[in-house]
């Protein structure tokens, strides 16, 4: 696997720390006005498991040496529970009952406790910037309404 290690790092925090992040996630799953998928429980499990993780398992990426054993051993009940769950009903796309439900409740205050023990072990000053700029929360633009190409009629 060939990728930038600083690039990718930083999508890896990204996207914990938008799984762990209750009220980014209410403020945008939440939103009606909001029609972009990737504001949406669906595109932040894909976001962390499936672009950022590629469907590899942490050994893979320790031996990359993109992540360390100690980072990982920060975030590993976290990564658990996030692989585990299941929302109510099993409807991915319901918003309102994946929020309501108190085992995602659960997961998400695990990740941010998880979350300050990993920012504690950081080395990397841009990597704690990521924690302390809340650079996953930013305001909301034009793109994170709308999907798609923009309209080329005139």
């Amino acid at each position: 696997m060939s990728v930038d290690p600083v690039a990718w790092r930083e999508n890896w925090l990204m996207a914990l720390l938008c799984l762990a992040d209750y009220e980014l996630q209410r403020e945008r799953w939440l939103n009606k006005n909001i029609t972009n998928p990737a504001w949406s429980y669906v595109e932040f499990m894909c976001d962390y498991f499936d672009d950022v993780l590629v469907g590899e398992d942490y050994e893979f990426f320790f031996k990359e040496k993109l992540v360390r054993v100690t980072e990982y051993e920060c975030i590993k009940s976290f990564h658990t529970e996030l692989s585990r769950y299941k929302p109510p009903n099993g409807n991915d796309y319901d918003p309102e009952v994946i929020l309501k439900d108190k085992k995602w409740q659960a997961i998400t205050d695990l990740g941010k406790s998880s979350l300050k023990k990993l920012e504690a072990i950081l080395i990397s000053s841009s990597e704690k910037e990521i924690f302390e700029k809340r650079l996953h929360a930013a305001a909301l633009t034009t793109g994170d309404f709308t999907w798609g190409l923009p309209d080329t009629k005139h």
